[in-house]
């Protein structure tokens, strides 16, 4: 049975105050500024043309990753805007929430043509139909979405107008089949799942790198390994080990984009004598097809 942990008021407002929370307001909020050279970067809250120039919603972005990692769900309530000549600061306020608001972003229109018309205007593909377009395209889907508010900034041929949204994500990661596990005298089952192969590669060779070590460094066969993609987005590494005196003491997944040249595969078996080309293959990842290669290795 787990155990319980009571917060004591004084406890809570220690928590409140670490990370800027009001207790009158419940309020939190993040601020930012940058400078533009011409009218249509002076609305560029996060970037234009492939340019980052407020990073706006990366900055606000970060914010509410780090308050949800200590447990703090928000919305945001108001986007605060001042214009000084080619300088924009801005500061957008949050609220507690019970539904976690993880996303926000903002559309808008510039350069004084017709910004009343075009900033938010779904039809010009430049509204909250095309947030959730962007979104899709990287595999995420939006639950909700909103205006936050909007901000108009009357500045003659400079004049731009700027609509922010806030969002809800529906969370479509698919959860890997539990594995059954087995005693220590046989077969050792690893599963780890991610969206990057990266992650994958480092979470594999954690995990078995520290069940190994927990057996004082024998070496192990490999029994299975597959790395596959189930729905096209997150890759699924599966490795089954066994004792073996003529194994190898680690393993890694080599990654790189398919037709690239092999230079990790080169260097990791010459560094490592007596290392060796296990398996290999292809698994494409957001329409990315990449080879793998896992090796045992001598460390």
């Amino acid at each position: 049975m787990g155990q319980k942990f009571i917060l004591t008021e004084e406890d809570r407002k220690s928590i409140r105050g670490l990370y800027g929370l009001n207790e009158q307001t419940n309020t939190l909020s993040v601020s930012g500024s940058y400078t533009a050279t011409n009218c249509d970067e002076l609305h560029a809250f996060q970037g234009t043309g492939g340019k980052v120039i407020g990073n706006m919603n990366v900055i606000v972005g970060d914010k509410i990753k780090e308050w949800n990692s200590n447990g703090i769900n928000v919305k945001p309530t108001s986007v605060n805007v001042s214009v000084n000549g080619m300088t924009v600061n801005w500061t957008v306020t949050f609220t507690v929430s019970d539904v976690n608001w993880i996303g926000f972003t903002s559309r808008g229109a510039g350069c004084n043509q017709t910004v009343d018309t075009r900033a938010g205007n779904d039809s010009i593909d430049n509204g909250p139909k095309s947030v959730i377009a962007a979104l899709k395209k990287q595999g995420k889907t939006v639950g909700k979405i909103e205006i936050v508010n909007d901000y108009k900034y009357d500045g003659g041929a400079n004049t731009f107008k700027q609509v922010f949204y806030c969002y809800t994500l529906v969370d479509n990661t698919p959860q890997p089949k539990p594995q059954p596990k087995t005693t220590d005298d046989g077969i050792k089952k690893f599963v780890v799942s991610s969206t990057d192969l990266n992650t994958i590669n480092s979470q594999l060779k954690t995990e078995v790198s520290t069940y190994i070590t927990s057996k004082n460094n024998i070496n192990f066969d490999v029994d299975y390994f597959d790395l596959s993609s189930e729905d096209g987005k997150t890759a699924i590494a599966k490795l089954d080990i066994a004792p073996n005196e003529n194994g190898y003491n680690r393993f890694s997944v080599l990654l790189n984009p398919k037709g690239k040249p092999q230079e990790s595969l080169i260097n990791a078996l010459t560094k490592n004598l007596g290392s060796k080309l296990i398996k290999d293959g292809t698994i494409t990842i957001n329409k990315i097809e990449y080879e793998y290669h896992l090796i045992g290795l001598y460390i």
